[in-house]
């Protein structure tokens, strides 16, 4: 009797272990797209998931073709389908560029499983173009829908849609929403006072946005596409004793809950660090309250991925090096530092490592575009960010993937497989009825969203125009 309650006694024990394992959890950091492949090298700037779906923007650099000469830098987007764990290319169709002029991509987002947009500048010495770039076939096409001389730095802009219609962007202190997935831009007739950051639309005619204002940062909002600005909100830029907190970027979640990232630049003690300040706020702005870390944490321009999902991770902190990532299990509301595992493949693995853009994938990890810098060397590449198992670095197997063409499609969809029978079904799991011939499936009759088919052992997805 008495090895019985000691047996039950440990499988207890363990159980509870598995609980609270989050509390402690350890994190492996693995590389999905190299800097360098064959003759190109790559550069990425921003990366942004909607499920299992991905999208990256970056420049691929041809080292065949000597340095400034045209044709050397080529605007590339990468799409994933399986949580960054493999990317395609794709190309938006923009010319190649040379020495004097380049691109830059500030913001991507993945709208859902078809729609992306990303916002950014091709930059022509002595002047430059402002670019918002959309896409509404995962990829396939891109639609370049601005390209025009808007003046400012293109640091000083965002983009965000609530559906694949209805969108904003802001360029400096100008402000431009759509209606009709950005076939049609309207400048707003309200004129903020200083720059704009943070455009987020709430759906219909409802948006928001952040400016700076005499030593304030203010959230201002409309109802009805900026003919009218509700109330605008403060909050205070100066929020320590030992120097200026500067928002670097806001991250909504419903009409309430709002969280903000800030450095803070302490001017007291020597050499002057800027530190990660959290702060949320969960009546819309009205009131703020700051969450503590155990341990300063040195920040450069902190990010937040969405909130959307429970899992959130923050990048652009220096200071962590390879040994760290912040992780949030509750939609943001609170945080824990925890331990990244390096992989085998980074450059070399004690190199520290700076996250400018990240994103919660559908399996609750993490895809990142990453620099890996020491002295005059920088590497930049997309990684993994992923859930040890129990504390040990135990490798993701993933089915393997059956090729699919096209992808995405419209009417019959070619399956790479030998089974005799395959099924489709939805995100939810629910099977859909799709005639087989052979290799080839009828999906001409499904609506137009994403899907898998699976023979009984391995599993894609695809996208149903």
């Amino acid at each position: 009797m008495s090895m019985m309650k000691y047996r039950i006694s440990i499988l207890v024990f363990l159980a509870c272990l598995m609980a609270t394992s989050d509390l402690w959890a350890q994190y492996r950091f693995r590389i999905t797209h190299l800097d360098t492949v064959g003759a190109f090298s790559y550069g990425f700037f921003a990366v942004d998931c909607s499920g299992d779906v991905c999208t990256a923007a970056g420049l691929r650099i041809d080292y065949s073709i000597p340095d400034g000469t045209d044709g050397r830098y080529k605007l590339m987007f990468y799409r994933s389908t399986n949580d960054g764990h493999t990317w395609n290319e794709q190309d938006p169709g923009l010319a190649a560029t040379g020495a004097h002029s380049y691109f830059n991509i500030q913001r991507v987002q993945q709208i859902d499983a078809r729609h992306a947009v990303a916002i950014g500048s091709l930059n022509y010495y002595p002047k430059g173009n402002r670019i918002v770039l959309k896409t509404s076939n995962g990829g396939a096409t891109w639609d370049n829908q601005i390209d025009t001389a808007l003046s400012g730095d293109a640091s000083y802009c965002s983009i965000h849609f609530s559906d694949s219609m209805t969108g904003i962007f802001t360029w400096n202190n100008r402000l431009f929403t759509t209606h009709d997935g950005g076939a049609q831009w309207t400048e707003a007739s309200f004129l903020p006072r200083n720059d704009v950051w943070d455009g987020h639309s709430d759906g219909g005619n409802a948006f928001r946005t952040r400016s700076d204002w005499d030593a304030n940062n203010v959230i201002y909002r409309t109802s009805d596409d900026w003919n009218l600005v509700d109330s605008a909100l403060f909050m205070p830029y100066r929020l320590n004793q030992i120097g200026d907190t500067t928002i670097s970027e806001l991250a909504y979640l419903g009409a309430d809950t709002i969280l903000a990232a800030a450095i803070l630049q302490d001017t007291v003690h020597s050499p002057y660090p800027s530190n990660l300040q959290l702060f949320k706020s969960t009546d819309a702005g009205f009131h703020w309250a700051r969450i503590d870390f155990p341990d300063t944490i040195n920040a450069n321009s902190p990010t937040i991925s969405s909130l959307r999902s429970n899992v959130a991770f923050l990048g652009g902190c220096s200071s962590l090096s390879w040994k760290n990532i912040i992780v949030s299990r509750d939609h943001g509301m609170s945080w824990q530092i925890d331990t990244l595992i390096p992989a085998d493949n980074i450059y070399p693995p004690k190199w520290p490592i700076y996250i400018p853009s990240i994103a919660t994938t559908a399996d609750g990890n993490a895809v990142a575009v990453v620099e890996n810098s020491h002295g005059a060397l920088t590497y930049s590449y997309l990684a993994r960010i992923e859930k040890a198992n129990m504390g040990v670095d135990r490798p993701v197997i993933l089915p393997q993937e059956m090729a699919l063409s096209p992808n995405p499609a419209s009417s019959i969809l070619t399956v790479e497989s030998s089974s005799a029978s395959l099924m489709v079904f939805d995100v939810l799991g629910r099977v859909c009825r799709c005639p087989q011939s052979g290799k080839s499936l009828d999906i001409s009759k499904l609506p137009a969203a994403m899907y898998f088919v699976s023979d009984g052992k391995q599993r894609a997805s695809f996208v149903k125009e």
